[in-house]
């Protein structure tokens, strides 16, 4: 029995993705001009409430709920995930429940 022939692969060609590339760049690069020359944007007001006192401060505080949800999440999973992997039927049975809840749970709710 003859050893089976190498796999002679070829890379696809993406000659579109490089175009989309080189368009893409020129439209960001062409808004950020008109952008930057439009008397509409008003730079100095943008550049004055950007660096307000309290605009820095709710993005501290923006970015502090951030971490602090992020990791009691993180902290919660692992202790569902601890639950759901133990011998004791009760706890597996809470956290099945507690995961089935908030997996059924719809993220956003339309008003119709």
């Amino acid at each position: 029995m003859a050893p089976p022939k190498p796999i002679r692969a070829v890379p696809l060609r993406h000659p579109w993705r490089n175009l989309l590339a080189f368009a893409l760049i020129f439209l960001l690069l062409a808004f950020i001009v008109d952008a930057s020359q439009r008397e509409a944007y008003d730079w100095p007001a943008f550049a004055e409430y950007l660096f307000d006192q309290r605009v820095i401060t709710a993005a501290g505080v923006t970015l502090a709920l951030t971490f602090l949800s992020m990791f009691g999440a993180i902290v919660i999973g692992i202790i569902l995930a601890v639950m759901r992997e133990t011998s004791n039927p009760v706890l597996r049975a809470l956290s099945w429940g507690v995961i089935w809840f908030f997996r059924g749970t719809r993220v956003c709710c339309t008003v119709r």
